[in-house]
């Protein structure tokens, strides 16, 4: 495994420091009326979603590609609609809380942002490695 799906995951990991509290805010705030749900609907998508994010990480902590990809589309996932769905948090003026409510926002795009570039990184770098390893065994340069 390569240092970048290991700083990935552990990006994608810290990124619970926000999340976390962030979840639990939105609940206060009725946020599940947003996406039509009912607040155990949405209590049960959060939870899937937290899933996910961790267990992309610890894939990606394996050495599994497949984690790389997950970190990287769950990161773009949070990051992006993340950003989208509370865009005020990034605005001058009151949103929610205050400054806690802008921390857990910034914190989770800061953290997914970082954790995709971080999987993107390490993707490219496997490809290369592959794409290097396959030359060399044509070429006869491979010395296993």
């Amino acid at each position: 495994m390569n240092r970048p799906a290991r700083l990935a995951a552990w990006l994608s990991i810290a990124s619970f420091i926000g999340i976390v509290p962030h979840v639990m805010e939105d609940l206060r705030y009725g946020q599940a009326a947003n996406f039509h749900m009912t607040t155990v609907q949405f209590e049960l998508f959060s939870g899937i979603v937290v899933l996910a994010t961790a267990g992309a990480a610890m894939l990606c902590l394996a050495g599994w590609k497949s984690g790389a990809v997950g970190v990287l589309l769950i990161g773009l996932l949070w990051s992006v609609f993340g950003a989208a769905d509370h865009y005020r948090a990034f605005l001058p003026g009151a949103f929610r809380d205050g400054l806690s409510s802008r921390a857990w926002v910034c914190l989770i795009v800061t953290f997914q942002i970082a954790a995709a570039v971080a999987a993107t990184t390490s993707l490219l770098q496997s490809r290369e490695s592959a794409t290097s390893r396959a030359f060399n065994m044509r070429t006869g340069r491979d010395r296993r």
